[in-house]
């Protein structure tokens, strides 16, 4: 992929009404409101949540001057000042969000000569940023459990990161100094897609145990001869980009599977008694995935044409339990 070239602009009173219209129409799964309309955005506008005193705000364009990341900075009146980065839906996975960030933090700290530090916090589980913040040459300097609120009410870990005017401007390539790996970093990650794109995700957390399914059901979902699908807890399941195309089909009573409404891609099913848990569809994945399946279910309404061969165990409807546990399905 070429490399975009971006141009950074100073936020101010008279950019209300282009503020008005990009915020609205992007999804922030990462923020305490994943959507906000224009009233949002005037509100907080004439609060000084932009411009002021002790804030400052910076957004990103592309080479037509679309704007693609706004990068606000608070509470200017203290030591540390903190970053609050949001990126536009098409351009996260881009680069634009470490590019950003890199350039407000060279520019601060060659603009402001008192500025001593810049710091931000971000939910552990939003891997992006943090790699953007170590990328740009940001320490990680705390781990705080139950600490980030989230829209259901129930609290995530959170981590704070930090540079020092020496480690700016952001040609650190790397970990920053004295950074080591935390529980959320060290955890696997796989990153997945659908057919065109538009949809992108990272998975945090590991992948329970799989078989195929050669239920009707499967067959009509992934127009094959079976599905593929592993469990992942929700809250492992980072979207990325294109909320806005992903669609939700009730194939039965409390089932639920999500697709692509551009192309097609079946992406994950839950269900209405389980939301917790979702089952992605494995085909999905752009990280290699080697681990074997547990069993063929549903036999009895197997294709035909695809004959089952090999030696995984075989079984007409679910498995039992002690030979593959399927969470998040309605597996007795």
């Amino acid at each position: 992929m070429r490399a975009m070239q971006l141009t950074f602009g100073a936020v101010g009173p008279t950019d209300l009404e282009a503020l008005a219209t990009w915020f609205p129409r992007q999804h922030w799964p990462f923020h305490g409101r994943e959507r906000v309309d224009d009233a949002w955005v005037r509100e907080r506008a004439a609060a000084g949540y932009f411009w002021g005193a002790e804030v400052r705000s910076f957004l990103a364009f592309d080479s037509e001057r679309a704007p693609l990341a706004l990068l606000r900075v608070f509470d200017f009146g203290d030591v540390s000042p903190l970053v609050d980065l949001r990126v536009a839906d098409a351009a996260r996975g881009r680069g634009v969000g470490s590019a950003t960030l890199g350039w407000v933090t060279s520019h601060l700290f060659e603009s402001e000569s008192e500025l001593v530090r810049l710091g931000g916090y971000t939910r552990h589980d939003n891997l992006a940023m943090r790699r953007a913040f170590e990328k740009c040459g940001y320490a990680q300097e705390a781990y705080h459990r139950r600490s980030w609120p989230m829209a259901d009410g129930t609290l995530a870990d959170s981590v704070g990161y930090a540079a020092l005017r020496p480690e700016a401007p952001s040609a650190h390539s790397g970990p920053a100094p004295g950074h080591s790996e935390t529980p959320a970093t060290a955890r696997p990650c796989y990153q997945g897609s659908c057919l065109c794109r538009s949809v992108r995700y990272e998975l945090v957390g590991e992948l329970g145990d799989f078989g195929y399914c050669h239920c009707t059901s499967c067959q009509k979902a992934s127009g094959s001869a079976h599905g593929a699908n592993a469990p992942v807890a929700r809250a492992d399941f980072v979207l990325l980009a294109g909320s806005g195309t992903l669609r939700h089909f009730q194939s039965s009573p409390g089932k639920y599977r999500v697709f692509c409404a551009n192309c097609g891609s079946p992406l994950y099913a839950y269900l209405a008694a389980t939301p917790e848990i979702l089952r992605v569809r494995l085909g999905t994945l752009d990280t290699p995935f080697t681990r074997a399946p547990k069993a063929h279910t549903w036999v009895s309404e197997g294709a035909r044409w695809a004959p089952i061969d090999g030696s995984i165990p075989q079984f007409p409807e679910w498995a039992p339990r002690e030979v593959l546990t399927q969470a998040g399905s309605k597996q007795p």
